[in-house]
């Protein structure tokens, strides 16, 4: 996908073995650089994240340009340089990603197709889009994934990038770079769940998106608004400790008997979302559509005990997977730290991945 020209089916002419993944949030700037080592191995050769100042960032829309040219650049130095080969991504709040049906029977090509589609949802000029064929639907149908955005929403960061000397070679949205991340971990380490169903449910600090995949194609979407700070803001509660205490508390090895509560309410509350984004599928779904495997991600993640709950719970086999965490990292890399943070990587990670694709 690419999402920073109006209308293109391919990927523009990339050149080189290295690319970097940009991903800005509301609360900070991730950066992860990828190589091809060889033809089906890549390597992490730097990374590196800034938090943002309040209010620079906030639902996905840019508010103070000074502040994050400002940041980009700190998150620049630490990495050691980024000369070029930068994808961006499109944040999930102010990016509409869906499939749609594609009949070639209907007189439409299928960039016409795509343009129709995006034209029911905002005006064409206001916006940019881009569509990927992703596999067939009965004998003469696609199932085509649709990515928009308004270019009010684009244009502010791509200045940003550009005046901190990192102008982007390509712009991805968020949703893909996870199905990228996770596809390429399942090619490299579960070839059985090739074409089996997947959930992937990334716990953010505000909220949780949940991806169902197949074959690395988007068979369904949603968000629900549970979010690692309902975990940080109980255990500051239950404590009676600050919010960087309590953030201390969740990497900690040594759990207090108030944690281990926190825990055990915050899985609770995740397993009921989590079945009702299931059930939501299920009923769009074909028969053989049962999801196979769950995956968990995001900062959000890291709750003691949240995979067996689920596992136990949801009677689906759930697994908290990093995708960057699989990969092999350069001597640049603080290994101890980049484990910490891997969680938070996903999506830098999938960015630059697209690049190698």
């Amino acid at each position: 996908m690419s999402v920073g020209n109006k209308k293109t089916n391919s990927l523009p002419s990339l050149s080189g073995r290295s690319f970097v993944g940009v991903d800005i949030g509301d609360h900070s700037i991730k950066m992860v650089q990828v190589s091809k080592r060889s033809a089906d191995s890549v390597q992490i050769e730097s990374c590196a994240i800034t938090p943002l100042p309040a209010g620079v960032v906030v639902g996905g829309k840019l508010n103070n340009v000074d502040g994050l040219i400002s940041s980009i650049q700190q998150t620049v130095s630490r990495m050691g340089g980024v000369a070029k080969n930068v994808i961006f991504g499109v944040s999930d709040a102010t990016a509409t990603v869906q499939n749609f049906a594609y009949d070639a029977s209907s007189g439409l090509d299928l960039e016409g197709a795509a343009e129709f589609e995006a034209a029911q949802i905002s005006v064409i000029d206001d916006i940019n889009f881009d569509y990927q064929a992703v596999g067939e639907v009965g004998r003469n149908g696609q199932n085509v994934l649709l990515a928009i955005a308004k270019k009010e929403d684009i244009e502010p960061f791509l200045g940003a990038l550009e005046e901190a000397n990192i102008p982007p070679v390509l712009v991805d949205v968020e949703p893909v770079a996870r199905i990228n991340a996770y596809s390429y971990w399942i090619n490299q380490n579960a070839p059985e769940l090739e074409k089996a169903v997947v959930a992937v449910f990334e716990v953010g600090e505000e909220s949780t998106q949940a991806l169902v995949l197949q074959n690395g194609a988007l068979l369904y979407k949603q968000n629900f608004s549970l979010g690692g700070k309902n975990f940080t803001r109980e255990l500051q509660r239950a404590s009676q400790v600050s919010a960087d205490e309590a953030e201390k508390m969740k990497i900690s090895a040594n759990k207090s008997q108030e944690y281990q509560q926190v825990a055990e309410s915050f899985n609770s509350q995740l397993l009921q979302e989590i079945q009702r984004v299931l059930q939501f599928f299920y009923t769009v779904a074909s028969a053989a559509q049962k999801v196979e495997r769950i995956f968990l991600t995001g900062g959000g993640s890291q709750s003691a005990g949240v995979a067996e709950y689920l596992t136990e719970h949801a009677g689906v086999k759930t697994q908290v997977l990093h995708p960057a965490n699989e990969v092999s990292l350069s001597g640049k890399v603080n290994q101890e730290q980049f484990k910490q943070n891997a969680a938070r990587y996903t999506v830098a990670f999938g960015l630059a991945l697209r690049g190698l694709a």
